[in-house]
């Protein structure tokens, strides 16, 4: 049963004629006569009586009335359930995000995007742990690092420029790194998910794998000859 046919039918219904009917749906006479026909055929009844100056409805017609306006309801309504308010979000948005960065950043920013998209509903994980954001559904993943060898897509949003750094106090004791493989032999603090340390030396970005115990360490005091990578760049 095609939809629109029972659309035009209930048209028909309403306007009492075929005519009235037409410009009810902008359309030609003739395609309303097409339409009802095809919906007869298909029904194999007959579900209006006409004459030359009259159009009624048979009484299988007047049985069909309910259940047509039933299935134009259900079309309606599972349009206005599925589909977005113009220009709004709608449905479940599930997104991932470092623990500072979405307290800090990620959580103040909810209720403007819930209160302009009220059709919006949003899981949120905050977690530092590295996550199969396929295999968990994930729509959307805030990370703050570079895009490991993957297949999916990566957008910059902001820089994120990084030191190396040390107290005074620890560097009088210990000294100054001149190497990169001179951090072996110190103290590097690290989160947890980020277990190398992007930095750029003569040009080239590596990514140094720190250590989290402390080792003895030297006395060199020559500053570190490279530096931070820099996610601008």
């Amino acid at each position: 049963m095609f939809l629109p046919d029972v659309q035009t039918f209930l048209a028909v219904a309403s306007a009492g004629s075929i005519s009235a009917a037409a410009r009810q749906l902008d359309v030609v006479p003739m395609q309303v006569s097409r339409r009802i026909a095809a919906l007869e055929e298909d029904l194999g009844v007959r579900l209006f009586h006409r004459t030359t100056r009259s159009l009624t409805l048979t009484a299988e017609g007047e049985a069909f009335v309910p259940f047509a306006t039933a299935m134009v309801d259900a079309e309606s309504g599972a349009r206005a359930e599925l589909s977005p308010l113009p220009g709004k979000a709608s449905g479940v948005l599930r997104l991932t995000a470092p623990s500072g960065f979405g307290q800090s950043v990620v959580l103040p920013m909810l209720a403007s995007l819930l209160e302009a998209n009220p059709e919006l509903r949003i899981d949120l994980d905050l977690s530092d742990r590295q996550v199969d954001i396929v295999g968990q559904g994930l729509d959307v993943a805030l990370r703050i690092a570079p895009l490991e060898d993957s297949e999916l897509v990566a957008k910059k949003i902001a820089p994120n420029p990084r030191l190396v750094c040390a107290a005074p106090a620890y560097l009088k004791k210990h000294g100054r790194p001149s190497t990169v493989a001179d951090l072996d032999n110190h103290a590097c603090i690290r989160l947890s998910a980020v277990r190398r340390w992007p930095l750029v030396v003569d040009g080239a970005l590596i990514r140094k794998r720190v250590l989290v115990s402390p080792r003895p360490v030297s006395k060199r005091r020559e500053p570190l000859p490279c530096k931070v990578w820099d996610s601008r760049s």
